[in-house]
């Protein structure tokens, strides 16, 4: 015990010194390993932040783009009733069917059903309009073919009447004489048959048209309804308001009818020429 007690107060100051070394080193280990913690989370708090951010901004691209197809949509409602041909709208409507059911999935479970009940809307206007429709381009078909056969009768008695059979004896000149009074009387029939067809189809059109614009603004009131579900969580300043706020059923029903009536106006005034 005397050696141990020598060895201590001859050696104190070192034994001291190396305490103390080891106070410190013990004091940076745990400093630097809370500072490893705070460091660790602090970059898991960045991730989670930069992963909620991500999510975010892929659910507003999400929504602004089924908005931009909705708005699309009822722009078309206006004018698919004169549009000569179903290609654009058929590759729309398969890209939106796309951009509805994206929207479905981010949407919280009761703004979901929502969406969903809405494609089903779309559904039944899709396949209204491509049964409806296709029995109006095959009306148009005809009125063109009509309108072409009426073309070649009038340059048969424009032709005649031009002195075309002038030179002809008198036997060929009468048969041409007799065949243009033929073409001038098919043509006058043609022509008032193809008047009844315009304004026929013009009325079915407007029918079509109408029925269209009823429906989107019976249902103008659900897309409502899923726009102020998104609106919480991504804030009015984030969107064009003219074109994403889908709240108002008047202004939606209003550039819906701009469209008809633009779409609309050249054929009312080929009837009232007519």
């Amino acid at each position: 015990m005397n050696g141990i007690s020598t060895f201590l107060q001859l050696n104190s100051a070192l034994i001291t010194g190396l305490l103390g070394m080891l106070g410190a080193l013990g004091g940076v280990i745990i400093t630097n390993y809370y500072n490893s913690k705070n460091s660790d989370k602090k970059i898991n708090f960045d991730l989670l932040d930069k992963d909620r951010e991500r999510k975010f901004n892929l659910r507003k691209e999400i929504y602004l783009e089924a908005v931009d197809s909705i708005v699309d949509f009822e722009a078309m409602l206006g004018g698919i009733a004169t549009a000569s041909s179903l290609d654009e709208f058929n590759q729309f409507h398969r890209i939106q069917t796309k951009k509805l059911k994206k929207l479905e999935l981010i949407s919280d479970m009761d703004i979901s059903i929502k969406v969903a009940d809405l494609s089903a809307h779309f559904r039944y206007l899709i396949n209204y309009i491509l049964t409806e429709k296709e029995a109006l381009l095959e009306k148009e078909r005809e009125l063109n073919e009509l309108v072409e056969r009426i073309k070649v009768i009038g340059q048969k008695v424009e032709w005649f009447e031009e002195g075309g059979a002038k030179s002809y004896n008198a036997k060929a000149a009468a048969e041409a004489k007799l065949e243009y009074l033929n073409n001038n009387r098919l043509g006058q029939v043609l022509s008032a048959e193809m008047t009844e067809k315009v304004k026929q189809l013009f009325h079915e059109q407007q029918k079509l048209a109408m029925y269209l614009l009823d429906y989107f603004d019976n249902i103008s009131g659900l897309i409502g309804t899923i726009y102020k579900g998104f609106r919480a969580d991504f804030g009015l300043d984030l969107f064009d308001s003219n074109r994403h706020d889908l709240s108002d059923q008047i202004n939606l029903k209003h550039k819906i009818n701009k469209n008809f009536q633009e779409a609309m106006g050249d054929a009312k005034n080929k009837i009232s020429s007519l």
